[in-house]
């Protein structure tokens, strides 16, 4: 996997986000207010308008919300979601106790699909971009944990650390071996989990494609 960039090294650094809880809402209901919050979503980026943008997520995830960071990408058109997102689907949490909606969306016309994690109220969890899945980012560290590379192993594991992930007896420093089997015991969790680690969202099979990516 390639190197990640320093917006992409402090979104693997930042601190996971805790579970959200729903309360009970129509189907009809909640797949209409996700798609319209998917769409404004898109809008905000466009506009470049922040509160727009705060309005549509979790109050919980605010602390998360950088004004300054998504004005900086908005002018420069550094994410341009530039198709309409898909209609918002229903997902089932592991324990089947609730349901959640995603909507893929494409950041950029080369990109590809990710996804917006959507409550059944229609506000948002995570996104691609501002805060994303705890599970894409484990995920991504994790596969990380196999280079070839001393720099891209010691900085996923450091990710797996910030986040108060068991090592499993994984070390960059350990030969190939050790290596291996400690981030096989961690991928495999990880696909046990579907990706969800506690936050009650799923992960969508366009974040699993874009893990691997």
């Amino acid at each position: 996997m390639s190197g990640l960039s320093l917006l992409g090294v402090l979104l693997l650094a930042a601190p996971a986000a805790g579970p959200t809880q729903s309360r009970p809402v129509a189907p009809a209901a909640a797949a209409a207010q996700a798609n319209l919050a998917a769409r404004s979503y898109c809008d905000a980026w466009r506009n470049g308008d922040f509160n727009q943008m705060k309005e549509l997520f979790l109050t919980s995830r605010h602390v998360a919300l950088q004004e300054e960071g998504f004005v900086s990408m908005s002018r420069r058109n550094g994410v341009r979601c530039s198709t309409t997102p898909s209609t918002a689907r229903p997902e089932s949490t592991p324990d089947g106790a609730s349901t959640v909606f995603s909507s893929a969306v494409r950041m950029s016309s080369g990109a590809a699909s990710t996804t917006l994690y959507l409550t059944p109220e229609g506000q948002i969890a995570f996104d691609p971009i501002l805060v994303p899945h705890p599970g894409v980012i484990l995920g991504r560290a994790i596969l990380r944990l196999y280079s070839s590379s001393l720099v891209d192993r010691s900085a996923a594991e450091a990710v797996l650390i910030n986040r108060g992930m068991p090592l499993m007896g994984y070390s960059a420093q350990a030969d190939e071996v050790r290596r291996k089997a400690a981030a096989d015991k961690l991928e495999s969790w990880w696909k046990a989990s579907q990706g969800e680690v506690g936050t009650g969202f799923p992960l969508s099979p366009e974040d699993v494609d874009f893990i691997g990516k």
